[in-house]
């Protein structure tokens, strides 16, 4: 079944001044949504660092609780650091480790008594993220610390960054927003993945909830000006060379419903994904086939100018696809 569009509209709150999509709906990722990133070494060496993070703020016999771990790869790092004393949350979760439950965090869960939560890419995903604080308070039962991971907006911005607006991410904070939220119980923030992500360190204890609202913003239409001029700038640059799109993330996706919609008749080829459950199926929105990295091998002509939507990976890239095809092919970074 092909779902609807969503629609998107980013305003801002006027307490906090995080950006969110007021009109997010709730999606369901517990039926074979494919969040992971784990197979990528540029993204395990990522996750190795906020391991690292962790280890600064936790000794091994701390009680952690890791909120939305997907499918387990950051949890399996922390049990092989030997933490012992690690629960975990993920309606997504399809492993077999008892010690994670394949459910999002309630009442009926309390009193989970962790003295650290991890709470990596899920404030972005909740509507009200400002109740879900308070309420996942109630449910550990205790006062404690949490590390978050969220996209940082200010990078988004300077970058005009259109692609990492997505319909399953509802809030986007800026450094300034994080300190409003938390106030005297921030202890740090951190620019982590080349500057993309926020890493958060903070007390969370009971806290009042303030009455907020949004306001329009102009970000979005600005943003997608940002977009449409590089998409112009690509389909000036490429010319009449066929071209390939390697990874299928959110950005990939956003990138080429944009630029598609755009320009309908300057498809690529097809994409390339090194995650096997994306493998053989079919971008949303555009229906662009995925291909393994080693089908692409058998497919790619030299000359055919491979587009990569995140620099973060570009090393990544072009050692894989040299290993691949024996060539190295002309990289170009949005």
């Amino acid at each position: 079944m092909i779902e609807p569009l969503r629609p998107f509209e980013l305003q801002r709150s006027n307490r906090y001044g995080f950006l969110a999509n007021v009109r997010a709906a709730p999606i369901d990722y517990s039926i074979g949504y494919q969040t992971d990133q784990g197979v990528s070494p540029t993204f395990s060496a990522h996750l190795e660092q906020v391991a690292d993070a962790v280890e600064r703020v936790s000794s091994r016999e701390s009680s952690i609780c890791e909120i939305g771990c997907g499918k387990g790869d950051f949890f399996s790092m922390l049990t092989a650091r030997s933490f012992t004393m690690l629960t975990g949350f993920d309606e997504s979760y399809e492993g077999g480790d008892s010690r994670i439950k394949k459910s999002y965090p309630s009442a009926h869960d309390g009193p989970l008594e962790a003295q650290l939560l991890v709470v990596r890419h899920v404030l972005d995903y909740i509507v009200d993220p400002v109740t879900y604080l308070v309420d996942l308070h109630k449910i550990n039962g205790q006062d404690c610390e949490v590390m978050i991971e969220v996209p940082c907006f200010d990078w988004i911005s300077s970058q005009g960054a259109l692609w990492d607006l997505t319909c399953e991410r509802v809030n986007f904070f800026t450094e300034q927003s994080i300190e409003a939220l938390f106030g005297s119980d921030l202890i740090g923030i951190d620019r982590v993945f080349g500057e993309q992500y926020l890493l958060v360190h903070a007390h969370l204890r009971g806290r009042d909830e303030v009455a907020d609202y949004f306001e329009a913003d102009a970000y979005q239409s600005e943003l997608l000006k940002h977009g449409y001029a590089l998409s112009s700038d690509l389909t000036k640059q490429l010319g009449d060379s066929a071209y390939w799109i390697w990874g299928t993330g959110s950005k990939a996706v956003m990138f080429l419903h944009h630029h598609l919609n755009w320009r309908p008749e300057h498809a690529p080829l097809g994409c390339v994904d090194i995650n096997p459950m994306r493998q053989g199926t079919f971008v949303p929105s555009t229906g662009i086939e995925i291909f393994s990295p080693s089908e692409f091998g058998e497919l790619f002509d030299v000359g055919q100018p491979v587009v990569v939507l995140n620099r973060n990976y570009i090393n990544e890239v072009s050692q894989s696809i040299e290993e691949l095809t024996g060539a190295s092919a002309e990289l170009i970074v949005l």
